[in-house]
């Protein structure tokens, strides 16, 4: 993320699991917030017939349908998923905020994610 200035393109290959990784999203979400980037940036978006380029591929999902109606749904719903369940977690969790720390942050994230990142690819 820092070094990104330094280079003249930025290419991501966006896959299902890209999408549904709390890092990756952060990390997309952020390019797209500096404007310098959009001339710059190159998303090449992997479909299901692009497994057979993978070695251990048995039973996995590459594809990512970010761009359809359905597709774009089915992304928010996995976030908003992640959210419920670490609300559920912080819920069972007794004590003090201690013990709950990496969850609310995490928790944070995922809230980014369905507030502002997850919704970058729609403009694009």
């Amino acid at each position: 993320m820092k070094t990104l200035k330094n280079h003249d393109f930025v290419l991501a290959i966006i896959s299902d699991s890209y999408l549904k990784s709390s890092n990756c999203m952060f990390e997309v979400g952020e390019i797209l917030r500096d404007d310098s980037y959009l001339n710059n940036l190159l998303f090449i978006v992997l479909h299901d017939s692009d497994i057979k380029h993978y070695k251990n591929h048995i039973n996995s999902i590459v594809g990512a349908s970010i761009y359809s109606p359905t597709g774009k749904y089915l992304y928010i719903e996995y976030w908003q998923q992640q959210k419920e369940h670490i609300n559920s977690l912080i819920t069972n969790i007794q004590g003090n905020s201690t013990n709950t720390a990496g969850l609310r942050d995490e928790l944070k994230l995922v809230e980014k994610i369905l507030q502002n990142d997850i919704g970058v690819f729609y403009i694009i």
